[in-house]
This record gives structure tokens, C-alpha cells and sequence, in this order.
């Protein structure tokens, strides 16, 4: 029991160090709302900035996980300046039961690596 506890606060404080020098966001830029139904979509933009020395290999390495979404068309990265990133994403929202979809971007590097999640409610009710 006490050694799991160590994991979680030990995991925690990586995460934390990884990503206070990176800044890492996702935003919605089209069809934002408070509660979704399934079969919304919504069009996703994804920026990262992060030191010129662990963006070197470019966003191959970059990895976007969904949860209780799709992907409806998915852009490729593209270097806005030396150390910053962006990507447009469309999703939709699938059917799930825990009334919550998440999309989580993750790249892991030598020196240093980000993560940042967005969380979306979604309607209990799908008969939309």
C-alpha cells in the first residue's frame, strides 16, 4: 500500500517537472459547447512550444490518444518557429458510459517531454 503511494506522488512529480518548461495546448476552434452528443464533431487545434533542444526530431514522436472519440480527419504537424508546433484534429464523439471523452497529447523525449489532456462532458442522454 505504501509503496503505491510512492509510485503516484513519485509519477506526479515527473509529470510535473516534464512539463513546467513546456507549454503544451489544445484548444477547440469549432463546435465548442458545454455538453456534447454523440456524433458531435469538433475541430481541435493542438500547439506546443517547447525548448529548441528537445524539439530537434521534429512531432514524430508525438503520440495523441482519444477516449470515447474518433478521429474524422487528422492534419499533419507543422513548425511554426524553431521550437513551436501546431496541428489541426476533427473528432467525434462516440458512444461511451462514462459521459466524459478525453484527448490526450503525449511526446516523450531525451530531455524533457509534454502532456496535456482536454476533458469534454458528454450527454447521458444519446438520443441527441
Amino acid at each position: 500500500m505504501f509503496r503505491n503511494l510512492i509510485f503516484v506522488i513519485f509519477c506526479s512529480f515527473c509529470i510535473v517537472v516534464c512539463a513546467q518548461n513546456n507549454d503544451s495546448i489544445i484548444k477547440i476552434s469549432k463546435g465548442a459547447k458545454d455538453v456534447y452528443n454523440v456524433g458531435d464533431e469538433i475541430t481541435l487545434e493542438l500547439q506546443v512550444t517547447m525548448p529548441e533542444e528537445i524539439c530537434n526530431d521534429g512531432m514524430d514522436n508525438a503520440k495523441v490518444y482519444l477516449s470515447g472519440l474518433e478521429i474524422v480527419e487528422d492534419w499533419p504537424w507543422t513548425q511554426e518557429g524553431k521550437s513551436s508546433w501546431s496541428k489541426e484534429l476533427k473528432i467525434k464523439v462516440i458512444e461511451n458510459k462514462k459521459r466524459q471523452s478525453k484527448i490526450t497529447v503525449f511526446r516523450k523525449a531525451d530531455k524533457g517531454s509534454f502532456f496535456s489532456q482536454l476533458k469534454l462532458d458528454v450527454n447521458d442522454d444519446n438520443s441527441n
